[in-house]
């Protein structure tokens, strides 16, 4: 009588998975699924691993530290069936795979943080704005709320100024500022050269504050939902540069003539 014998299986490691191989069975412990292996009666997607065609044939929960086990039959030469994809198998798509995770996990992490600073990231600038769309922020939706975040400090600097003018006249030494100065001890910042008046900086602060509200939230009523730029607080200041640097001079248009000339 002939017994038949069984195949010796070999495990090898792939990355972090744990792969192996038995005749023309190969079990995949994978620390991590591929979303897009999938078991199928038919329509299959071949599978290449080491130079051989397999086909998923189940797909099982894996024991730990593994989360999935794949179990791939070698392709059958007389199926025929055209596939317009394929997927391969070995350290470099793992390695892929594993570092797509630790990105996707790396993104939820900084997007929590993100969450709690929100009001606040309509005040960037509008290319770091931009950058941050991978992590869900809207930067038209932020820049709408970093209006209001703007017209609140003007309405608590006018706040400040009130109480402290208010204050200051029952102590017979009138006081004026805003919110620097609600929180300073003193009139004048001394830098040794020079000092500065801290009525003059809550004075400063209050125009750019006013300016930059008015502008930034003009261009946002006046562009709309198509707006290629969505303006951070001050960035309006970039157009004047920007006006000198592809303005002519005055000379160019001479040289340009005479050369035609």
């Amino acid at each position: 009588m002939e017994t038949g014998q069984e195949p010796q299986a070999t495990t090898i490691k792939v990355g972090r998975d744990r792969v192996t191989i038995s005749g023309n069975q190969v079990t995949i412990d994978a620390c991590h699924p591929f979303a897009d292996w999938q078991v199928r009666e038919f329509a299959r997607i071949p599978i290449y691993f080491q130079d051989k065609k397999y086909f998923l044939c189940q797909k099982a929960q894996g024991q730990k530290p593994f989360v999935v086990r794949y179990t791939l039959e070698l392709w059958p030469e007389d199926n025929r069936e055209p596939s317009r994809t394929a997927f391969d198998y070995n350290e470099e798509i793992v390695a892929e795979r594993d570092a797509e995770i630790r990105g996707g996990k790396n993104d939820d992490i900084i997007r929590a943080v993100l969450l709690i600073v929100f009001p606040f990231l309509g005040l960037l600038w509008s290319d770091t704005k931009d950058k941050l769309a991978r992590f869900g922020i809207l930067s038209r939706t932020v820049t709408g709320l970093s209006n209001f975040i703007v017209f609140g400090l003007l309405m608590l600097d006018g706040i400040f100024a009130k109480m402290l003018m208010m204050g200051s006249m029952r102590s017979g030494k009138l006081v004026l500022g805003g919110i620097i100065r609600a929180f300073s001890s003193q009139d004048y910042w001394d830098f040794g050269i020079c000092q500065v008046s801290i009525l003059w900086v809550d004075c400063a602060l209050f125009c750019f504050l006013l300016v930059d509200l008015l502008w930034r939230y003009g261009h946002y009523l006046q562009h709309g939902d198509l707006a290629e730029v969505n303006l951070g607080f001050g960035e309006w200041l970039t157009f004047f540069f920007k006006r000198k640097k592809t303005e002519p001079s005055p000379d160019s248009g001479k040289t340009e003539a005479a050369e035609s000339v």
